[in-house]
């Protein structure tokens, strides 16, 4: 599987730790879906992931440092979400809303 993607959906529920062993995933698009809970840090395990969009959903939490070994990552959007950067105590405590 290379791409998930469902925006608008009407999905719900949280996002599985089981996206880190989609070893060939490209694209994971869940936008304007009532996804909960935390992004995991398995995500980061998907190393072929170019586009994360999770723009309109419910999460919350820290983002995962794990994010940093995406290099191939092109696109990742995070907009309205009560996200926050792991390391965000060496920014000063920033937030992204």
């Amino acid at each position: 599987m290379t791409r998930v993607v469902l925006p608008a959906n009407r999905l719900v529920g949280t996002l599985p730790v089981e996206l880190g062993d989609l070893p060939y995933l490209e694209a994971l698009n869940l936008r304007e879906n009532k996804i909960t809970g935390v992004l995991p840090s398995e995500i980061g395990n998907a190393t072929r992931l170019r586009e994360i969009d999770l723009g309109h959903v419910e999460m919350e939490g820290e983002i995962p440092a794990t994010l940093g070994q995406l290099v191939h990552l092109r696109h990742l959007n995070f907009e309205l979400r009560a996200l926050q950067r792991a390391d965000s105590a060496r920014t000063g405590g920033a937030r992204r809303a």
